[in-house]
């Protein structure tokens, strides 16, 4: 099946489709059925789920200060 790459979507589009998703998913739909109904693919259905599940993107990076120290140069 050929999807629409959601890049291309606008903000607004991806967030209604991320609602739609959620709502499907607290129904009981499988990822399966939920990418054919929203029109993306079920490996983008998988993703935000588990992200709207855990509260979000994990942040990327090191933590703030890590590797730092408050000493001087030498």
């Amino acid at each position: 099946m050929d999807t629409p790459d959601a890049r291309t979507l606008s903000n607004e589009t991806l967030e209604q489709l991320r609602q739609q998703t959620v709502r499907l998913h607290r129904r009981g739909a499988t990822n399966t059925a939920i990418a054919e109904i929203v029109g993306v693919d079920r490996r983008t259905v998988a993703i935000w789920l588990q992200r709207y599940t855990t509260g979000g993107a994990a942040p990327c990076g090191p933590s703030a200060g890590a590797g730092r120290s408050a000493s001087s140069a030498p």
